[in-house]
């Protein structure tokens, strides 16, 4: 009986034994791999897909580049790369093993080198050239991601030299501490690379205006490129917060936009896209004043497996705001489509047309303008304008009655509101603008069976 008792009580302890390195082995495992890549980078951590070791098959890489905290020797040094996102999720288990996007399911290869100083485009690069040197690097799918200086050596790389840019798929800079300058917009534009930048409103460490000059000079290069732009334009996310971190919110898995978190918006993009038929062929595409309103036409030779066309309306050629769908006919040779805005501003208005697949790929065309000099309708004048302090509105029409308006940012967010009551053909109304933000707003006023959106822009 003795004997039986040791005996499960052996068996106990190997199962609990078992269990628990099978509970560990299922875990994410990131390893230091104390290797010198150039002077400046002499280790990093490597996380393999589960199956790496056992398969042939090549995975999407992500180059993760940390922030100025964790610079480090490369070897003792180097767990300091743990203590942020991307890494920290993989190092506490929350990292998902595998993405499924457009039915295609897609696992991640992660490097995450240690700098010793920061970071050259060129050190990013020898880091980007050792994984493809080394591991099953898709080389259609590499991405590059950093938070505040890896944010910023992120920028740099890409806006360096085209060659860089036109390696990598899309890019993620969190908080990038880089200086946007105009050259490395225009790289950037110029290899149609995909951008999503994150930062955080109250940012008292990198300078917000860093990312949203960024992006919006990006867009302005697309606005002066001919033809079709394959891929996507910059986009932003600003959260609201007074901290330094948007990293947290950036990697999260659970946050997302438009329906993916950034790893499933980076797996929409890949440097092979270029060699895809594109699922329709534009062959007119244009803008102009039709009884006075802005009137968009287009047509196509060809199309196929294509599901709608979206038209975007922008103030500045910056920061659009969608208009409309039109489901595409999918007609072998073509059709012809048509799009008139009932209510532009007066002054410049800028139009966006793209074209998304069956599939969710979206491909984007050139930006068009047209100048709006007078509307029938238009009886809202804004003085001064631009403004600094104080704007003084005045209506001039024959309805009476409820007048109400609304002042939104370029971003189509109500930042004031109210209503008065318009008794004489004449109405005039002082309102304080010192408290807005410097960029462009949009002034909406209704007042019985009119309507009228003037531009304003606050200094």
């Amino acid at each position: 009986m003795k004997q039986l008792y040791c005996s499960l009580w052996a068996f106990c302890v190997f199962l609990t034994i078992s269990v628990g390195i099978s509970t560990i082995a299922s875990g994410q495992v990131q390893t230091a791999r104390n290797v010198t890549v150039n002077a400046n980078c002499k280790g990093f951590y490597e996380y393999l897909p589960l199956g790496y070791n056992t398969g042939v098959a090549k995975y999407p890489l992500i180059l993760f580049i940390h922030g100025l905290g964790e610079l480090g020797n490369g070897t003792t040094d180097l767990p300091r790369v743990l203590a942020n996102d991307l890494p920290k999720l993989i190092r506490n288990n929350r990292f998902p093993t595998t993405f499924t996007v457009n039915s295609t399911t897609y696992s991640f290869l992660v490097i995450s080198p240690q700098f010793t100083s920061w970071p050259t485009p060129l050190d990013v690069d020898n880091v980007i050239e050792y994984a493809k040197r080394n591991y099953r690097v898709d080389t259609n799918r590499i991405y590059v991601t950093g938070l505040s200086m890896g944010g910023g050596a992120t920028w740099e790389y890409v806006g360096s030299n085209i060659n860089y840019a036109k390696k990598i798929a899309a890019i993620v800079p969190v908080c990038g501490a880089s200086w946007p300058e105009r050259s490395r917009c225009g790289n950037i534009a110029t290899a149609n690379l995909p951008v999503w930048a994150t930062h955080n409103s109250g940012d008292g460490t990198v300078p917000l205006y860093y990312t949203n000059d960024y992006v919006s000079q990006i867009n302005s290069a697309y606005t002066l490129l001919k033809g079709i732009s394959a891929g996507a334009l910059a986009r932003k996310t600003i959260f609201i917060s007074n901290s330094h971190d948007a990293w947290s919110q950036t990697y999260n898995p659970n946050f997302k936009e438009n329906g993916v978190n950034v790893f499933e918006w980076m797996l929409q993009h890949s440097r092979n896209q270029g060699n895809i038929p594109l699922p329709v062929t534009l062959v007119n595409y244009q803008v102009s004043l039709k009884a006075g309103q802005p009137y968009l036409y287009w047509s196509t030779s060809m199309e196929e497996n294509s599901s709608y066309f979206t038209v975007e309306h922008s103030v500045d050629g910056i920061t659009f705001t969608e208009k409309t769908q039109v489901p595409t006919s999918n007609y072998i040779n073509g059709s012809s489509y048509s799009y008139m805005d009932p209510q532009p501003v007066t002054g410049i208005n800028y139009y966006r047309l793209s074209q998304t697949d069956k599939d969710g790929k979206k491909t984007f065309f050139k930006v068009l303008n047209v100048r709006v000099t007078s509307l029938e309708k238009d009886f809202i004048n804004v003085y001064p304008n631009p403004a600094i302090d104080k704007i003084d509105i005045t209506i001039a029409n024959a309805e009476r009655g409820l007048l109400t308006m609304s002042i939104h940012n370029a971003d189509g967010k109500l930042v004031a509101t109210a209503s008065y009551k318009k008794s004489a053909d004449t109405w005039k109304e002082s309102v304080l603008v010192s408290d807005f933000k410097p960029g462009y707003y949009l002034i909406r006023v209704s007042v019985g069976s009119v309507n009228a959106v003037q531009q304003l822009i606050k200094k």
